[in-house]
């Protein structure tokens, strides 16, 4: 694989954990579960609209005994707890041995490699194989912490922060103070998380463990299988997995708790779980914050970086040098770019919205029937409301004129100096810095542009920002006129360009050669950009942090609403914090035929011959031709009904036995409008099985070292 791809991948991994045209309009990504026709009169919401991202403080044992006939009890969750690991920051895992052997995804792994690939190896191409024990390889700076406390603090958390506004004293300074105090009464890393916005709060005490070592990983090519053409999706043919091993007083570490493995899987419609650590979701919001995310926030990115995935498609096509260089960016801005167009696309069904309302009509009058709740909680849906009208007005100012200009058309990453040259111009030649005097002035001005100067590429890049002032200001207001001429995308960027000393290099040395005073017009349209901007800026982040305080405190109110009226029968959104969801092994129909439940390695050399052997479906050298040990029949990634997000990925999924089926790594397209909703309809999480593992693990790396030890939970003698 050459190293441009290689870049790639590793921005895709990251990615993973995770997150327009010049034309307004965004085509459907697909066909997500949300009904298209429906009788408003006749929706009504369930309590799994919220999702099952259950917390093991409020497990909904009655529920899991009702719908699926299996009671836990507190040792099954003490075995998931103690097992279910949090890799670092950004990740979950598992022990699946009794000596410290973990399972994460390679996507976990894959962007931390040179941090323990040694001079002269190629793990990305080849993989990293410890074919001993004393091969297994420390990686710095990583940690696993085991899950080994948890209490819902509430009531604790409630008074302290009342003690603490009496005195004067932040909320934050409060639960601190309490996480602190169970850190030093028991020794472990302690978290309190805020649910349901404030109407709960838990402490998570966590044993880390810091001495963690590499068993196995995959090539890139594998381990990341698709690359970003199959994010999202599915039927999927995906290697996703690395083993690590924690040690303790520089040996394996020797642990009670950890998944059996079960190289047979479940049957379609058995019950499943998956335990982890999901990273955030919105279902919580109201139908108004989701509106706004729908006008604001999730529109101007999705428009954002579909536009840019679309320029920069056209330039890698128009240059093959270009492609190379603009490949590892193009690749990170799809993998966004389609995250925030299925986010946009559900916030844009009125079906989802219709699902909220039924909530909100169903919570409102619950509270509005008890006179104490009414007091409390009465008006609670109009206030936010009024907090999000204010809202809308100021950040429609902070959108259009709070740019990245690393990332944007670099003709702003130059009128951004306009300050700063203006004022080094001015001066007499003697007082000016070294770079801004005569000598050396052609190459500052020419290198605020960059190396090289692709006009085409740069006003597509500026006609975005036409479009987002169009989208996001009223048409009257004068800032489209003095910036773009009134003119949207490609003919406003055009005259930005043609009317601004900025336009290109070579009119801004032209300019820059009469002085000072010749950069010093009012009306330059990207200079007016950056000094009207400015003081909008300032202006209305001002007031928009305010507001966003207001709302803040309104959704801490909300939440403990959602605590008085429902308690804890409502999953409460995912906080990177301890959670397990059930589901079962199920289809669902897509783009006019039925998903399969599993899929073989049979597809992912189909796959591999049907793209031509190109990437991102090319396929390692070890992989090309694998032994007749190999089994091609084995199932290899599979779907599911369990409800996962962000930090879920690395998660085990487990049989109500406790033993591991497969571990999770994605969703389908359709579950990405869960971020606000889920439905079971269509919602899937994806996974890799303990069969191809295994089969992958034995038969292609040849570790039998590490094959027998995760059947026999230990490490044979």
């Amino acid at each position: 694989m050459k190293n441009k791809y290689r870049i790639t991948l590793a921005i895709i991994s990251i990615l993973a954990i995770i997150s327009c045209s010049t034309s307004q309009n965004l085509s459907r990504t697909s066909e997500l579960p949300l009904l298209q026709k429906f009788d408003p009169d006749t929706v009504t919401f369930n309590n799994l609209d919220f999702g099952k991202m259950w917390t093991f403080e409020h497990a909904p044992v009655d529920y899991l005994s009702k719908r699926y006939d299996f009671a836990p009890d507190e040792n099954w969750f003490e075995h998931v707890k103690n097992s279910t690991l949090r890799f670092a920051s950004w990740c979950s895992a598992s022990f699946v041995s009794g000596d410290g052997l973990i399972l994460t995804n390679h996507h976990c792994v894959d962007f931390i490699i040179n941090s323990f690939e040694q001079e002269g190896e190629d793990i990305p191409g080849k993989g990293f194989i410890a074919a001993t024990l004393e091969e297994e390889r420390k990686v710095p700076g990583v940690f696993v912490d085991q899950l080994a406390f948890v209490k819902d603090v509430t009531e604790e958390i409630n008074e302290a922060i009342r003690k603490a506004e009496a005195e004067g004293k932040s909320s934050s300074d409060a639960i601190s103070a309490v996480s602190s105090a169970y850190a030093s009464e028991t020794g472990l890393v302690c978290e309190i998380e805020k649910l349901y916005n404030g109407g709960k709060y838990s402490l998570y005490g966590f044993k880390r463990y810091n001495d963690i070592r590499v068993v196995l990983v995959v090539e890139r090519e594998i381990g990341l299988y698709g690359g970003d053409p199959d994010n999202f999706t599915y039927p999927r043919y995906n290697l996703d997995f690395s083993l690590l091993r924690v040690y303790e007083d520089d040996k394996p570490l020797k642990n009670e708790y950890y998944f059996a493995w079960d190289a047979q899987g479940p049957a379609e419609n058995e019950l499943i779980f998956v335990p982890g650590n999901p990273g955030q979701t919105n279902r919580h919001k109201t139908s108004a914050q989701l509106e706004f995310f729908r006008d604001f926030t999730v529109r101007n990115q999705a428009l954002m970086l579909n536009g840019m995935q679309d320029i920069y498609g056209r330039e890698m096509k128009r240059s093959a040098e270009r492609a190379e260089e603009l490949a590892p960016m193009f690749f990170m801005i799809s993998n966004s770019a389609k995250v925030f167009a299925g986010q946009l696309e559900a916030l844009q069904d009125p079906y989802l919205f219709a699902r909220k309302r039924a909530f909100e009509k169903d919570f409102s009058s619950r509270v509005n029937s008890s006179p104490e709740l009414k007091a409390a909680y009465g008006n609670l849906w109009n206030d936010i409301n009024s907090t999000l009208q204010e809202a809308r007005k100021h950040y429609a100012n902070i959108s259009s004129f709070k740019v990245n200009v690393n990332s944007a058309s670099v003709v702003l990453r130059a009128a951004s100096k306009h300050e700063k040259l203006s004022a080094q111009l001015s001066l007499p030649e003697e007082e000016r810095d070294a770079e801004y005097q005569k000598t050396g002035l052609d190459s500052t001005l020419t290198a605020l542009f960059g190396k090289n100067f692709y006009e085409d590429f740069e006003m597509e890049k500026l006609a975005l920002l036409a479009d987002l002032l169009a989208g996001n200001l009223p048409s009257d207001d004068p800032a489209i006129k003095k910036i773009f001429n009134g003119l949207k995308g490609l003919e406003g960027a055009k005259w930005a360009m043609s009317n601004s000393v900025y336009g290109s290099p070579e009119k801004l040395i032209k300019a820059s050669a009469q002085g000072g005073s010749a950069l010093n017009n009012p009306e330059d349209p990207l200079v007016y950009f950056f000094k009207e901007g400015k003081i909008r800026l300032e202006n209305s982040e001002k007031i928009y942090k305010e507001i966003k305080a207001t709302e803040k405190v309104l959704e801490e109110k909300l939440g403990k609403a959602v605590a008085d009226v429902y308690g804890t029968s409502l999953s409460p959104d995912a906080t990177m914090s301890p959670r397990f969801t059930e589901g079962v092994l199920r289809s669902y129909e897509y783009n006019g035929t039925i998903a399969p439940v599993f899929t073989t390695f049979h597809g992912l050399y189909d796959r591999y011959y049907s793209h031509n052997k190109k990437y991102p479906w090319d396929l390692p050298e070890r992989w090309r031709n694998p032994s007749a040990d190999f089994d091609l029949s084995t199932r290899f990634n599979f779907i599911s009904t369990n409800d996962i997000t962000g930090g879920n990925s690395g998660s085990p999924v487990i049989s109500k036995d406790l033993k591991l089926i497969g571990l999770a790594f994605d969703g389908n397209i359709e579950s990405l409008a869960g971020d606000f909703l889920y439905l079971e309809e269509k919602n899937r999480m994806v996974g890799v099985s303990a069969s191809a593992i295994l089969e992958a693990v034995s038969d292609i790396y040849g570790l039998k070292r590490i094959a027998e030890e995760l059947i026999k939970g230990n490490i044979s003698n």
